[in-house]
C-alpha cells in the first residue's frame, strides 16, 4: 500500500479516494509508508527546526517535503535522529527541503536539485526505487 500523508490540523491520510485517520489506534506497521508535504513558512533557525522535528516524528511520516523553509543550503541531524536536507541558493528564494526520518536514512540514495523550484529524493528498498519530488 502506498500512503501519502497530508500534514494538516485534521491529521488525516489519503489513499486514492479514501481517507483514514492515522493515530495510535490506526498506525500501521510493515510495508506501509507515509510521505507528507508542508509549507512551513520558515524554519530558518535551529529552534524552529527542532520544534518541527517533534511534530514530524509524531505525524508518523517517514519523509516530509518542505517548502518555504527560508533556511540556508545544508544538511542537519535533528534531535530525533532525522535529517533535514535544505536547498536554497539565493536570499530571495523560499527554499525547499526534505525531512527524512532516521529509519529511512540508510535507504536514501540521493537528493538532487533539479532547479530553484524542484528537488528530488531517491530511496531504495529491496531493489526498488521510490522517487519523491518536491515542487514549489
Amino acid at each position: 500500500k502506498n500512503w501519502v500523508c497530508l500534514l494538516d490540523t485534521s491529521a488525516r491520510c489519503k489513499l486514492g479516494n479514501k481517507e483514514a485517520s492515522y493515530g495510535p489506534k490506526n498506525r500501521r506497521k510493515g510495508n506501509d509508508f507515509h510521505i507528507g508535504f508542508l509549507n512551513v513558512r520558515s524554519i530558518f533557525d535551529q529552534s524552529k527546526a527542532e520544534a518541527f522535528d517533534l511534530l514530524a516524528v509524531n505525524s508518523g511520516c517517514k519523509v516530509i517535503a518542505l517548502q518555504e523553509t527560508k533556511r540556508k543550503e545544508g544538511e542537519w541531524i535533528l534531535s530525533s535522529g532525522a535529517e533535514l536536507i535544505c536547498t536554497r541558493r539565493e536570499a530571495r528564494e523560499g527554499g525547499l527541503a526534505f525531512w527524512i526520518h532516521k529509519d529511512w536514512l540508510d535507504s536514501l540514495v540521493e537528493t538532487n536539485r533539479v532547479s530553484d523550484r524542484i528537488i528530488t529524493a531517491t530511496f531504495e528498498f529491496h531493489g526498488s526505487h521510490l522517487h519523491v519530488i518536491n515542487v514549489i
